[in-house]
């Protein structure tokens, strides 16, 4: 059974700034596609089109081992996300593109899953506390009613899940997740870290991240090492630098 979540934790709204009445919100695109398909023009030419205000900071990788291209793009656009998406869903089938990610640029909201044993739950919630996190703990979920003090300590909700399993299954994850509108999860008794947002033009569910701090690179690995690495994850996601390629997790840096 679940126990509910406060009501009144709010959505994060996206950053952003008013031009002539409307805001600009700041989006970030990332993108696979054959390399003869001329990535860079083909999504410079999208933007284009709908008046788009691109960042000086664009980055495309070439991987001629895979015959792959990556891209990252940073503009800014009136446009809501889900209006932006469904236009790139669209049109990436004639581009073509092989995966996408389009989010805005904002700080994430944190849902920490812990077990009994609180040392890890201690160190992300004094990362939280000493704003050295890049995102915002909206709440702790655990089965153990003696989390609670700790949470309480740091003035974070506290959410009981009431099931015998050590571990919540994703059901659970995505339930709260949703409740709390939190953008990642992360899994103190693991230390693993996971995205609750849709990658591409999927249809949600849960997306693990990398752990090393590195230009460039495809891996299927979800763990982190250290509370330090959950703050390098934490912050490429903030900065819209994760997506899935082919099934694995791509780290494409500004």
């Amino acid at each position: 059974m679940h126990h509910g979540v406060a009501d009144d934790l709010a959505h994060v709204t996206a950053s952003g700034r008013r031009d002539g009445g409307l805001m600009t919100r700041r989006y970030v695109l990332l993108a696979a596609a054959p390399e003869e398909a001329d990535l860079l023009a083909l999504v410079q030419r999208w933007l284009r089109e709908r008046g788009a205000v691109p960042a000086p900071n664009v980055r495309v990788v070439a991987d001629p081992v895979r015959q792959i291209t990556f891209a990252r793009i940073e503009f800014g656009l009136s446009n809501g996300l889900s209006e932006l998406k469904e236009d790139l869903q669209r049109i990436a089938e004639f581009w073509p593109l092989e995966a996408w990610r389009l989010q805005v640029q904002q700080r994430p909201r944190i849902l920490v899953s812990a077990g009994g044993d609180d040392r890890r739950l201690h160190g992300v919630l004094a990362l939280h506390q000493q704003g050295r996190l890049d995102g915002d703990v909206v709440a702790v979920v655990s089965q153990h009613q003696a989390v609670q003090a700790l949470a309480e300590v740091y003035d974070v909700p506290f959410v009981h899940l009431d099931r015998d399993d050590e571990v919540p299954s994703d059901g659970d994850l995505m339930h709260f997740a949703t409740q709390t509108a939190a953008h990642l999860v992360v899994m103190t008794q693991s230390m693993q870290i996971l995205s609750t947002q849709g990658i591409g033009h999927e249809s949600g569910g849960v997306e693990g991240l990398l752990s090393a701090p590195v230009p460039l690179q495809v891996s299927p690995g979800v763990y982190l090492s250290d509370v330090s690495a959950l703050r390098t994850a934490v912050r490429w996601h903030e900065r819209g630098e994760l997506f899935t390629w082919r099934g694995e997790m791509v780290h494409v840096a500004p």
